[in-house]
């Protein structure tokens, strides 16, 4: 695989913020899920998708921590997006690739076996794609403000929608890959069971985090 381009400034970036980032990059590198690439891609083509989605994720989260992110217009974002990547890849790339291929899959591939057995190849896709479901409604859970939203009930509603309507592919929210195209052009299959389990699984979370923000007077 091939590494980005990265300059001195933007290394120098990432070692200040190193304490803020180092979590970041733990985090992503185990909530990615190594062997779900390895399984879907192959072991080596897997690492490039996962070393793309780990970089990816790690930089946005450094993007939409910047105070003046929201100022910057579309080329300054894309030239400091681009910058940011190749420090990354340069600073952190043989550290999640060893991750990356030592990663202990038998479990995993023993539990895919498992439900193999047990369902249809339809209901497997679709369980093993719902945790981006999940992962965008906590990846809002950390962007959005809750100060800009009326009240708990809302911020809940809007960050359960965002991760639906990414998994769905909604209408300004169009996939990239195929996770539908043996689905017989009906997308909304399933969706009011997930909706549901995500309602069942999230609400009552999210309205608390919105409390315990509005609560200690940081709005």
């Amino acid at each position: 695989m091939e590494k980005r381009i990265s300059d001195k400034k933007s290394r120098n970036f990432i070692f200040r913020r190193y304490g803020y980032i180092r979590p970041i990059i733990d985090r992503e590198k185990k909530d990615q899920e190594p062997c779900y690439y390895k399984d879907k891609y192959g072991e080596f083509e897997g690492f490039k998708y996962y070393m793309e989605t780990v970089s990816t994720s790690v930089v946005e989260f450094i993007m939409y921590s910047l105070p003046d992110f929201h100022d910057m217009d579309s080329d300054e974002e894309e030239n400091m997006v681009d910058s940011l990547l190749g420090a990354f890849d340069d600073m952190f790339f043989n550290e999640i690739e060893e991750y990356y291929f030592n990663f202990d899959c038998g479990e995993y591939f023993q539990n895919l076996s498992t439900i193999y057995e047990s369902v249809s190849h339809q209901v497997l896709r679709r369980l093993r794609r719902i945790q981006e479901v999940r992962d965008t409604i906590e990846f809002q859970m950390e962007i959005q403000d809750p100060c800009d939203f009326e009240d708990s009930e809302e911020f809940a509603d809007f960050c359960i929608g965002e991760g639906l309507s990414f998994f769905y592919g909604d209408e300004n929210y169009e996939r990239e890959d195929d996770i539908f195209a043996d689905e017989n052009d009906n997308e909304d299959s399933g969706r009011e069971e997930i909706e549901q389990m995500m309602y069942e699984e999230y609400f009552d979370k999210l309205v608390k985090f919105w409390d315990e923000i509005v609560k200690y007077g940081n709005c």
